[in-house]
């Protein structure tokens, strides 16, 4: 098993509950081949699940609610690329020092986000976009 395999357990652990395609198409009341289609296109994330990896599992953080998927989701995967478990890794990692021009103490930047600072986060993803 490689190092990416094995860093993923505690990527999805940092990264809290997710939920599966079928629970995300419900949720936002859509069929799962449109939740496939937004994860394509950018409009949400989601990565292979650890134990079936044709299975598909999406962080609950991205969610702002019934039908809502939050509003920074899409941009961020713009500006970081669309690859999910890299992605879920930028976001939950704690960081210390300076990111994007701001001194972080072991938070990481979805924590930056909820706090209100998305432009921190968008500058770090650009600055970062591994693709």
């Amino acid at each position: 098993m490689d190092r990416g395999e094995t860093a993923k357990p505690l990527i999805e652990a940092r990264s809290g509950p997710s939920i599966t395609l079928a629970e995300a198409a419900a949720r936002m009341e859509v069929k799962d081949r449109t939740i496939k289609t937004w994860i394509q296109n950018g409009r949400c994330v989601g990565y292979p699940d650890i134990s079936a990896k044709k299975r598909l599992r999406l962080p609950e953080w991205q969610f702002a609610g019934r039908k809502v998927v939050h509003e920074w989701v899409g941009p961020l995967l713009k500006a970081y690329g669309a690859n999910g478990w890299a992605f879920i890794d930028f976001l939950t990692v704690p960081r210390h020092g300076l990111v994007a021009d701001a001194k972080l103490e072991g938070e990481s930047l979805l924590q930056m986000i909820q706090g209100g600072n998305l432009q921190l986060a968008l500058a770090a993803a650009q600055r970062a976009n591994p693709e």
